[in-house]
């Protein structure tokens, strides 16, 4: 056996045992994210944009939730008031929904390299039994 092939083994024997430890780091964060995403969820999650409706004084009076208008149908108006706690509750949900989201976006791209690692595994494993050709 040469000196190169010896260095080619041992960096790829270096490389595989670095995958147990990166593959499970992956798996927990994408079980972390997803048991975030459904604490929020049972929490409630609320899409809408908060509107006050003004005084004659131009001053903020009362608050409301725009929620998302769907094709054909009027914009749902719904009144909070003025009662602080009902106001820090529609507040608090509305950035519930926004934190869900960006979960739901790193979610799906941590779903995506591990679908991509295992297909570049899988392609590695074809190389190295010699079943399949090289890139």
């Amino acid at each position: 056996m040469t000196k190169t092939t010896k260095r080619a083994t041992a960096h790829l024997a270096a490389l595989a045992d670095e995958l147990p430890d990166l593959i499970t780091g992956l798996d927990k964060e994408i079980q972390s994210i997803t048991e975030t995403m459904a604490g929020l969820k049972k929490q409630g999650l609320v899409y809408a944009s908060p509107f006050w409706k003004r005084d004659k004084s131009g001053q903020p009076k009362y608050f409301y939730l725009l929620h998302t208008q769907r094709k054909g149908e009027p914009r749902n108006r719904e009144y909070i008031g003025c009662d602080a706690n009902r106001i820090a509750r529609a507040n608090a949900a509305i950035e519930r929904a926004k934190k869900y989201d960006d979960l739901d976006r790193q979610l799906t791209r941590l779903r995506s390299q591990a679908e991509q690692g295992a297909r570049v595994l899988a392609d590695a494993k074809r190389v190295l039994t010699g079943k399949g050709s090289a890139w």
